[in-house]
């Protein structure tokens, strides 16, 4: 099984990433394969609505969605997002407005 987890936390060592990594350490124990991502430390770009994504099946901006992270989800059994709550919403980084993981998550994507 291999298993990805997002931290949308910009605080290092903070609680989520204590949470995240302890989970993570644990499936490892049990036998995942398991990828830690710091979604606030990659260069992810907001989507600028090109509908690339939607007719042709990928999203054409350049950035470490598309260098690693797409990779990994793709393969991925189980991703876990982790994000603090700030003000009663999610931390920017770990939403999906505004970024391309909503528009990947709700393509079908070939195996």
């Amino acid at each position: 099984m291999y298993v990805v987890g997002l931290k949308g936390s910009p605080r290092k060592k903070g609680s989520t990433d204590f949470l995240l990594t302890g989970l993570l350490s644990r499936l490892e124990e049990r036998g995942a394969q398991t990828r830690l991502i710091d979604v606030c430390a990659a260069d992810i770009q907001p989507c600028r609505e090109y509908k690339a994504c939607e007719k042709k099946g990928f999203c054409p901006i350049s950035d470490d969605m598309e260098k690693e992270i797409y990779g990994a989800l793709r393969k991925a059994d189980i991703i876990i997002m982790a994000s603090p709550v700030f003000f009663f919403r999610y931390h920017r980084p770990a939403q999906g407005d505004g970024g391309p993981l909503p528009g990947f998550l709700g393509q079908k994507i070939p195996p």
